[in-house]
């Protein structure tokens, strides 16, 4: 888990700033079930079209 500044202060007379506010950020959005649903069904309908290709070309030697 990483945290990021989201909020600097204003600058000083040497024109540094300093954080502060820290945020997590996150890399994955949320996900809502209906939209984790589709992952899964994509996923699992990938697997299952490649499983059937490897068995219909080792059915003719391949």
């Amino acid at each position: 888990m990483n945290h990021v500044c989201s909020q600097l202060s204003q600058p000083d007379q040497s024109g540094q700033q300093t954080c502060i506010s820290w945020t997590e950020q996150t890399y994955v959005p949320p996900l809502s079930n209906a939209d984790r649903d589709v992952y899964l069904a994509y996923a699992f309908g990938l697997f299952a079209f490649v499983w059937g290709i490897r068995r219909v070309l080792s059915m003719f030697g391949g």
